[in-house]
């Protein structure tokens, strides 16, 4: 019992460390990601006319 809970422990230091030492990857990715300025807009098709053309406009209205 004693040698599952130092296993259980020891992996969790593990993991601990493999996150923190691959933190900085994050951070150079947020800020490429950030100055490309590129806005993209993903929407499903809707159930209805309605839906459709609610959504038309509105992307005429923004453009």
């Amino acid at each position: 019992m004693r040698d599952k809970f130092l296993a259980i422990i020891l992996l969790f230091i593990l993991s601990l460390i493999l996150v923190t030492c691959s933190g900085n990857k994050t951070q150079d990715y947020l800020q490429e990601l950030q100055s490309e300025k590129v806005l993209t807009i993903l929407w499903n098709r809707g159930y209805y006319p309605e839906q459709e053309e609610a959504i038309k406009k509105i992307v005429a209205e923004w453009q």
